[in-house]
Formats: structure tokens, C-alpha cells, sequence
């Protein structure tokens, strides 16, 4: 069986949230599918803060956003070799783009700007996956009780609907969910606000496969929350919040990535002063769409800051961002169970990407 490419964003120069930045752009790694092992990280373009990667969903094409002020989102092809042939880029028109992400019709590249600026950008793609000039932007407004992390707003991220009639802006700042239609005629169109708890902090969404669910990461509060959504009118329900971690688990937590496989959630929780790290799995009850506790796994390494499954959904990539290494775990599908298989070497790792 051949080897899976995918590629890693790194964090290239220190922040206050990332003091030992080692990385230097985006890296490519293979994965063997057999054993999980990985091969060592490879730098394949030179990117400032390359924080976040997405993928098109049928070309070979990698996307970047730059964390930085006057922010950029880089396309790039991934060629045979494995290198990477620069497309073009494009301004972000704001301060720390922090997330990007293409809908499933490969039609838009979308981004958000955590710091200031622009809060959301939609960008066409040409037929090469190419973006060109942005095309319709949105405005977030607002403020959260916590003042240290909520005195604006602070969009964390944006998610297409598996359908791609819609797309949803979390937003750290104003604890807020946002609805945007992505309809060529009304593209990024406000269209509704889910509100969630005051100071919890928004930060990633990801959907089930039929769209009909969604679950957050509430970063502040260190909890997820569970969503109901109508398809057609692309509304959100709060179905309800439950804790990240089990509750006699020790310190707090802060939250990062959650991904949906099958039955199953998984969340990343980044340890904080002597919290250890872990992953949380989590079965979703197919009536109610609420979490019900599966595994809860204490991790070697600090700061699980991204994940990924591999396409078959057999291994889970964890980029550690402080311990600059990528945890690789083997998943039983049937349970959802993950067991701990290995760690490798990859500088300030923030966001790890297959392509299709």
C-alpha cells in the first residue's frame, strides 16, 4: 500500500501564544497506512506563520493563511513529487488570518481575520483552484464579558456546510456562531446568529456527514457544544454544552480542533500550567444529537493545537505546537476508541492537512 502526503503549517516566528516558534513554512510528511509511521518532515515552501491549511475538495491544492499583519491566503498544487508549485495570493485585508477553508463545490475560499481588518472573506477559485480577488466580505461587531480575551471580536473560524449552501463564522470575541449564505447572488449575506453561552469563546465547528449536526469548541470555557441545523434555511439550535474533559479531570482546559468521524467526536485539549494534554472522543447519540463520554486520553506531548484524520480514518495526526512533533494514533472504528502509537519530529506544528 502506497504512502499518504499530507503537509503541516508551522508557526515561524514567536507570539505570545507560541514563544518557541521553530518552524519555517509549510512542511510534507508521509504517512504508511500499515503502521503509522511517518517519514521525516520535509520543508517545502517558506511561508510566514502559515497557521492554517485547507484543502480543495477534488484538486491538489493546499491553501495557507499567514498569521501576521496585513495577512495573506496562499494557494499552492502539490505536484507528483510531492513539492508544491506556488498559484498566486491574496490579502486578507485585516491583521492574523487564523483559518481558512474551501466549500465542498470548490467554488470559495474562505478566511478570517482574528485580530483586525476584515472579520470574513470569501475569494473565487479559478478552474486551477487559483483564488482571485476577494469577492464579497463581512463585518463581525460586538464584545464578550471576558475583557483580556473579548473586548472585540475575534472570528476563530469558518466552516462551509457539507452542502455548501452555507457557511458559519465562529467568533471567539462576541460568543457568537454566524450564519452566511453562499449563494453566488447573495454571497456572505448575514443570515442568521446562534448565541452561545457568555464567555465561553467560539472557536472550531465541524459538521456530521449528512450536515444536520454540528459541534463547537467553546475555548474559554473549556466545553463543546452540541448543534442542530435546518439544512434549508442553514439555521443553528443549541442542543446543549458539555464539559471537554471528564469532571474530576484536574486543571483546566483549553480546547482546539474538533473533527467528526462516523458515530464519533474528537476534541483536542491543550493543556494549561500543569494541566497535562489529551484528546476526548465522544459517541453521538443518534436521536438527541447529544454527547455521550467515550475515551478520555492523556497525551505525552503539550499543546495538541490541530488534528487530522488520515482519508481512510484509520490513523489521527496531532500537532503538538510546543513539543514540535506530531502524535500519529490508530483509531477502532467500531468503538471510536484511539490508542497512542507514536511521536515524530516536526517544527512548532500548527495545523496538519490531507489533500484529496
Amino acid at each position: 500500500m502506497t504512502t499518504q502526503r499530507f503537509f503541516v503549517g508551522s508557526y515561524t516566528h514567536p507570539l505570545p501564544h507560541a514563544p518557541q516558534a521553530q518552524g519555517r513554512g509549510v512542511y510534507g510528511l508521509s504517512l504508511d497506512p500499515e503502521t503509522g509511521q511517518l517519514s521525516p518532515a520535509q520543508l517545502l515552501a517558506e511561508l510566514p506563520q502559515p497557521s492554517f491549511l485547507a484543502a480543495h475538495p477534488s484538486l491538489p491544492v493546499l491553501y495557507a493563511v499567514s498569521e501576521v499583519q496585513q495577512g495573506q491566503l496562499s494557494a499552492a498544487r502539490a505536484a507528483p513529487d510531492g513539492t508544491l508549485e506556488r498559484l498566486g495570493q491574496q490579502s486578507t485585508q485585516g491583521d492574523s488570518p487564523v483559518h481558512v477553508r474551501v466549500d465542498a463545490l470548490g467554488r470559495w475560499a474562505l478566511a478570517v481575520n482574528y485580530v483586525s481588518g476584515v472579520s470574513v472573506l470569501a475569494y473565487p477559485l479559478e478552474e486551477n483552484g487559483q483564488p482571485g480577488p476577494c469577492a464579497a466580505r463581512a463585518q463581525h461587531h460586538g464584545h464578550g464579558p471576558n475583557r483580556q480575551r473579548q473586548g472585540e471580536p475575534h472570528p476563530h473560524s469558518v466552516t462551509p456546510a457539507p452542502d455548501a449552501r452555507h457557511a458559519y463564522v465562529a467568533d471567539l470575541g462576541t460568543d457568537e456562531v454566524v450564519t452566511y449564505d453562499l449563494a453566488a447572488g447573495s454571497l456572505l449575506t448575514r443570515l442568521g446568529t446562534l448565541h452561545l453561552p457568555p464567555g465561553s469563546g467560539p472557536r472550531h465547528l465541524a459538521f456530521d456527514a449528512a450536515g444536520t449536526l454540528a459541534f463547537l469548541t467553546l475555548e474559554l470555557s473549556g466545553s463543546v457544544a452540541a448543534i442542530r441545523r435546518d439544512p434549508p434555511r442553514g439555521s443553528l439550535d443549541l442542543l446543549g454544552v458539555f464539559p471537554a474533559r471528564p469532571a474530576d479531570a484536574a486543571g483546566r482546559s483549553s480546547p482546539a480542533e474538533v473533527l467528526v468521524s462516523g458515530r464519533f467526536v474528537y476534541l483536542s485539549n491543550r493543556g494549561q500550567d500543569s494541566t497535562p494534554s489529551s484528546l476526548s472522543v465522544f459517541g453521538i447519540n443518534p436521536e438527541s444529537g447529544v454527547l455521550e463520554p467515550v475515551q478520555h486520553l492523556l497525551l505525552p506531548d503539550r499543546t495538541p493545537r490541530s488534528c487530522a484524520f488520515s482519508p481512510d480514518g484509520a490513523w489521527l495526526l496531532v500537532a503538538n505546537q510546543d513539543s514540535s512533533s506530531i502524535t500519529v494514533l490508530e483509531r477502532d472504528s467500531a468503538s471510536g476508541e484511539l490508542e497512542l502509537r507514536d511521536t515524530f519530529d516536526c517544527p512548532t506544528p500548527t495545523s496538519v492537512c490531507f489533500l484529496p
